[in-house]
């Protein structure tokens, strides 16, 4: 199964795409934009590019994933739902930017 993490916040993608491949057998890419400050990224890739840029990329390169992981950028699950109808899209929020804030998010 090839899985797409989008975005890495303290590097939570990297760790569970680093331990799912090894003893799951997933093949996974973790990636985000280059503003790591704290580098975090140590499984994945980062791409130097603007925000759009990046939500462009991750919309085309998800078709060839079987799934996708969408840490936190709430805001491209619409259209990646929109474009791919069928592939399953999971979102997962880290601590901080969900605490509170459930009303605000729960669309999503």
């Amino acid at each position: 199964m090839r899985v797409l993490h989008v975005w890495n916040p303290a590097g939570v993608a990297s760790i569970i795409a680093k331990y799912m491949d090894r003893l799951y057998g997933t093949r996974s890419l973790v990636f985000r934009r280059a503003y790591d400050r704290f580098g975090t990224t140590i499984y994945g890739v980062l791409w130097d590019c603007g925000a759009k840029t990046f939500v462009l990329r991750v919309i085309l390169l998800a078709r060839r994933f079987d799934l996708v992981h969408v840490h936190s950028l709430d805001r491209i699950v619409p259209l990646l739902k929109l474009i791919y109808p069928r592939k399953p899209v999971v979102l997962h929020y880290h601590g901080s930017e969900i605490r509170g804030r459930w009303r605000l998010r729960r669309r999503y």
